[in-house]
């Protein structure tokens, strides 16, 4: 569980930057920063960057043995703004932690979306839809809400949500 929040808290902090990193205005940027911000979008819109310098920005260019030879490393210049399998899985714990569900009921869970709720529109309600077939075709299917509602838009308040042991389950 700790090493879970650890694992997950170094990857929002590293994926946050980067994000902020992309969304901030190029004009009033260093060289370095603006090659670094090229080569996140070219990640977001192709999965990987074009140039060697944006490889290199994204620490994803690595020079291996004797003869110098290079290579990329794609794993590496997608995790400076995606979760790795590693932190995936992390998030899996916390989430399992936070809602007392098994692995199956988990892996079954489709992505969450913020549909519109028909309540307060100021607040953010993740909602999932849960699959549970032993229920029946009346009851299969919930749309449930697994880190109850986050009303905070920072990304970090999933995280925090779902660090906190059986949040909104009894």
């Amino acid at each position: 569980y700790r090493t879970s929040l650890t694992v997950l808290g170094a990857a929002h902090r590293r994926v946050s930057a980067n994000w902020a990193l992309v969304t901030s205005d190029a004009d009033h940027m260093s060289d370095d920063q603006q090659v670094r911000r090229a080569a996140l979008i070219e990640v977001l819109e192709t999965g990987r960057p074009s140039t060697r310098q944006g490889w290199e920005s994204l620490g994803a260019w690595r020079r291996v043995g004797a003869v110098n030879s290079e290579w990329r490393v794609p794993r590496i210049a997608r995790s400076s703004l995606f979760l790795s399998p590693v932190e995936a899985h992390a998030a899996a714990v916390l989430l399992m932690a936070a809602t007392g569900e098994n692995l199956s009921t988990l892996q079954r869970r489709t992505v969450a979306d913020t549909s519109p709720t028909a309540g307060d529109s100021a607040v953010t309600v993740y909602s999932s839809v849960l699959d549970k077939p032993r229920r029946g075709p009346a009851a299969r299917f919930i749309a449930e809400n697994p880190l109850d509602v986050v009303d905070d838009p920072d990304p970090g308040a999933v995280q925090r949500t779902a660090g906190a042991p059986n949040s909104g389950r009894g």
